[in-house]
């Protein structure tokens, strides 16, 4: 049998990628952090800013990235804070309502987005994952 050694020393390269991915209890925070309703919600940011302040501000107030880099015993410390449970259930309540509210079809609509001001600080990063 004869071995080809032409390419016995070239790399093999194999593309991984992994999510985190939060219990259950807290699924809830993926649909808020992908939907930039956050941005102008100040009970969405300051929840998202009240999961981790440090990683908060280390993320640059991105909930995508902060919820995948959410320490593991950070996940069970919120896990057991029955008030920021509640916080959390509260809060996506609010983002439920806002989404199932029907336009107003009876006045004119206008949508206009200013890239050079932004949506929000972490478009720029392209780390936004929604």
């Amino acid at each position: 049998m004869k071995i080809q050694t032409s390419k016995t020393n070239e790399a093999i390269w194999n593309d991984i990628y992994t999510q985190a991915k939060l219990p259950v209890q807290l699924e809830t925070l993926y649909d808020m952090a992908n939907n930039l309703w956050w941005t102008w919600n100040h009970e969405g940011t300051e929840l998202f800013k009240a999961l981790d302040s440090r990683l908060w501000y280390e993320t640059e107030g991105n909930p995508v990235l902060l919820l995948q880099m959410l320490p593991t015993i950070r996940i069970h410390e919120i896990l057991t804070d029955d008030m920021l449970l509640s916080r959390i259930n509260d809060v996506y309540d609010q983002f439920r309502a806002y989404l199932k509210e029907k336009p107003d079809t009876s006045k004119p609509s206008i949508a206009y987005f200013s890239m050079e001001y932004g949506l929000a600080n972490i478009l720029k990063h392209g780390v936004w994952l929604g």
